[in-house]
C-alpha cells in the first residue's frame, strides 16, 4: 500500500485501532414478526450491513495505517542501532594497536590509530616532580579563619586570583577555591599533628615553571592572606615552605636522551601515550607496539550486523502483502543504506568492498577476514580515511547525520502524518457511528409500526366480519312466520 502523506504533519498521538460499529443500543426485541410473519431481525441486518459499508471501510483504512505506523516503529530502531553502529566505526576505534611493556612498573602505554607498529627502549632516569609548599600550622582548617581579600596563585607565568570573602575565609574554605578556579596548581589541607596545614602544588610542573603565591587581605579582620604566601625566586624570604623543588622527567629512548616536564609523554611517538611511573628500572624497558587485526574488530562486526538487519527489516516490512508494500518511502530509505557502501565520499578513495567487505546475493554484508587483514595492511591509511568518513556522514552530529535524519526527519514526518490521518478518521468514525445508530433505530421503529398496523388491520378487518355476521342474524329472525291451515 502506498504511503499517504498528503495531510500537513502535527502533533498527534495515534488513534487505538478502530474496531467494526456495534449500536450503542441493544435492538428492538424482534425476530420474526408476529402479525406479518416477515423475519424482521435478518431484514434488519441485511440493511444495517450495506449502511455500514463505508464506516467498515474507514476501520480498514485506519487499521492499515497503524500497521504502517507499527513497522516505521521497528524500521526506527534498526536504523538507531546502525546509527550507533556507525559512531564507533572511526578510525581510532577499529585501527587500534596493541601495546606491550616489559615492565609496567616503570612506564606504561597506549595508541590510537595514528601510531606506528615498532619496538622501542626506553630507559627512566628520573620522574618529573611538582614544585609543592607548605604553609605553617594552624589550630582548625574550618573555624581559624584569615582577613578578606585575594589570593594570587601561579604556576609558570600564568596565574589565577582567587576571591577570598565570609563564605571561603578558612584553610578548607581557601582549599576549595584554589582547587574550583585555578588549573595549573592544586591544594589540600593536611593534618601533621600539631595542627593544619596548606599544601598547593603545580601541576606538571616541572623545572622551569616557579610556583607563586600572592596572598593580599583588604578586611578588617582575621589572619593575613600573606602568610599564605610563596616566591620561588626567594624561597627562603617566603612566609611557606618548600617541601619539594619542581624537576623534569629524564629517560632515553633508543639510547637519544629526553627531558619533559611531565611524566604523561604525548609528542615523544606519534600516536603514543606514555606514562612514566618509576625510575628504579634497572634495565631499560622495551616497548611493543603492533597492529591488531583489522578482522578482529567487533565494532566493524557490529556494523556489519547493524546494516544487514536494517536491510533485512526493510526488506521484509515491503513485501507484498506487508505494511510498506510499494511504500517510496522505503524504496528511498532503501537505496539511502546501500550508498553507505558503494559510494565514495568525503575524501575517501575507497570503498568497503575494496577491504573485505563483500555484498552477498541478498545485498547483505559479510567480512573476508584474510582479504582484509592483507588489504589493511597494504593501504592503512587509505582503510583510515575511508572509515572517518563514513562515520562522519552518517552519524555527523548525531540527529543531523545522514542515519538522524532518516530517524527523525523522515520517518517521524511520515508517522506524524498518518498519525493525522488517523485522528481525523477517528472523527468521521464517530459521526457515522451516530448516523448507524440512528439507521438503526429507525428500522426497529418502522418495523415496529408495520407490525402494529398490520396488527390493527387485522383487528379491524375481524371488527367488520363479526359485524356483518351479526348483521346478517338479525335479518333472519325478523322474517314473519307463514301459518296455514288444513
Amino acid at each position: 500500500m502506498a504511503d499517504s502523506t498528503t495531510i500537513a504533519p502535527v502533533n498527534s498521538t495515534a488513534a487505538s485501532a478502530m474496531t467494526p460499529w456495534a449500536p450503542n443500543t441493544p435492538p428492538v426485541s424482534l425476530t420474526t414478526g408476529t402479525e406479518t410473519g416477515l423475519n424482521t431481525g435478518a431484514i434488519i441486518t441485511a440493511l444495517m450491513t450495506a449502511d455500514e459499508q463505508p464506516y467498515n471501510n474507514l476501520v480498514t483504512q485506519a487499521t492499515s495505517y497503524n500497521s504502517q505506523i507499527s513497522a516505521y516503529g521497528q524500521l526506527s530502531s534498526s536504523l538507531s542501532a546502525l546509527q550507533t553502529a556507525v559512531a564507533g566505526l572511526t578510525s581510532t576505534n577499529i585501527s587500534k594497536f596493541n601495546v606491550t611493556s616489559s615492565n609496567q612498573n616503570v612506564l606504561t602505554a597506549t595508541a590510537s590509530a595514528k601510531a606506528s607498529p615498532g619496538n622501542y627502549t626506553i630507559r627512566v632516569n628520573h620522574l618529573a616532580q611538582d614544585e609543592e609548599v607548605i604553609s605553617k600550622s594552624y589550630a582548625s582548617d574550618t573555624t581559624v579563619t584569615f582577613a578578606t581579600g585575594s589570593l594570587t596563585v601561579g604556576n609558570g607565568g600564568h596565574a589565577t586570583t582567587v576571591n577570598i570573602d565570609r563564605s571561603n575565609n578558612t584553610l578548607s574554605g581557601i582549599r576549595d577555591a584554589i582547587n574550583r578556579s585555578a588549573t595549573d596548581v592544586s591544594a589540600s589541607v593536611i593534618n601533621d599533628g600539631t595542627g593544619y596545614r596548606l599544601l598547593v602544588s603545580t601541576k606538571n610542573g616541572g623545572a622551569i615553571n616557579g610556583l607563586q603565591i600572592t596572598g593580599t587581605s583588604t578586611g578588617p579582620t582575621g589572619l593575613n592572606l600573606g602568610d599564605l604566601s610563596y616566591d620561588s625566586t626567594n624561597p627562603a624570604a617566603s612566609p611557606t615552605t618548600l617541601l619539594q623543588t619542581g624537576s623534569d622527567a629524564s629517560f632515553t629512548v633508543n639510547g637519544l636522551p629526553i627531558t619533559s616536564h611531565s611524566n604523561t609523554l604525548t609528542n615523544v611517538l606519534k600516536g603514543v601515550t606514555v606514562n612514566l611511573q618509576s625510575a628504579t628500572s634497572p634495565s631499560a624497558v622495551t616497548l611493543t607496539i603492533g597492529q591488531n587485526a583489522a578482522s578482529s574488530s567487533t565494532g566493524l562486526t557490529a556494523f556489519v550486523t547493524a546494516y544487514n538487519n536494517v536491510l533485512t527489516q526493510l526488506s521484509q516490512s515491503s513485501a507484498q502483502g506487508q505494511p510498506l508494500y510499494a511504500n517510496m518511502t522505503v524504496t528511498s530509505i532503501q537505496n539511502t543504506i546501500r550508498s553507505m557502501t558503494t559510494r565514495y565520499f568525503n575524501g575517501a578513495t575507497s570503498i568497503l568492498a575494496q577491504f573485505g567487505i563483500n555484498h552477498l546475493k541478498d545485498g547483505t554484508l559479510q567480512i573476508d577476514t584474510a582479504a582484509m587483514d592483507k588489504a589493511v595492511a597494504n593501504n592503512q591509511l587509505g582503510f583510515n580515511k575511508l572509515l572517518d568518513a563514513l562515520s562522519y556522514k552518517y552519524n555527523n552530529n548525531s540527529a543531523y547525520g545522514v542515519l538522524g535524519t532518516l530517524i527523525n526527519s523522515t520517518i517521524s514526518t511520515v508517522t506524524s502524518n498518518l498519525n493525522t490521518n488517523i485522528s481525523h478518521i477517528a472523527t468521521q468514525e464517530s459521526a457515522m457511528s451516530e448516523q448507524l445508530n440512528q439507521k438503526q433505530t429507525s428500522y426497529q421503529q418502522k418495523f415496529s409500526q408495520l407490525e402494529a398496523t398490520v396488527a390493527q388491520l387485522k383487528t379491524q378487518s375481524a371488527s367488520i366480519g363479526s359485524s356483518s355476521s351479526s348483521s346478517s342474524t338479525s335479518t333472519t329472525s325478523a322474517i314473519p312466520t307463514l301459518t296455514t291451515s288444513a
